[in-house]
């Protein structure tokens, strides 16, 4: 009995490290990251090319990416502790983050390297709705967005608090996905 349950709580660890997904209380399908896509037009509704998965908010592209590219990305986060966190990013060059239904950085027009901050209240272990829109017009591709609460020092905001869900996504990049 006992090695059995061992052996398949073992199992279990390794298939979820190895896929990087599990299934809610609903059966949905959770997938660590925010999926997303390089979009075409500044009000980021036609996809240029394959979806990708940010799964870092720590990212220093530089000019790996190309020079005058846009993405955006889209999916949950999860609150590190209730109450107000405040949310900061380092960015070049545009950059609007969304969380819940409230714009905690509103930079998508910018066109330098940039800092902002805002606060945001969350619950402790609740997934709000994130959507992460990023622009660069030159070859220093730049993104780090951080967090901190009361009792906290500041980190980027860990990859293990992002994640999505197909039905997380906008309609045509969840048919992309798929």
């Amino acid at each position: 009995g006992r090695i059995w349950l061992v052996w398949t709580l073992v199992g279990m660890v390794s298939f979820v490290e190895s896929f990087g997904q599990v299934s809610s209380n609903d059966g949905t399908l959770i997938r660590p990251g925010l999926a997303g896509a390089q979009f075409d037009d500044e009000a980021f509704t036609e996809i240029d090319g394959d979806p990708n998965i940010l799964r870092s908010l720590n990212q220093n592209w530089a000019a790996n990416q190309g020079n005058d590219w846009r993405a955006a990305w889209f999916g949950y986060i999860e609150g590190p502790a209730t109450g107000e966190v405040t949310i900061s990013a380092e960015f070049e060059d545009g950059l609007e983050v969304t969380i819940g239904d409230q714009v905690v950085i509103d930079s998508i027009a910018s066109k330098l390297r940039n800092r902002a901050t805002s606060t945001v209240r969350m619950v402790k272990g609740e997934k709000l709705p994130i959507t992460v829109k990023f622009a660069t017009h030159n070859s220093k591709a730049l993104l780090r967005v951080s967090w901190q609460w009361a009792g906290s020092e500041v980190e980027v905001i860990p990859a293990e608090v992002l994640s999505y869900t197909l039905d997380s996504l906008p309609l045509d990049l969840r048919f992309e996905i798929e």
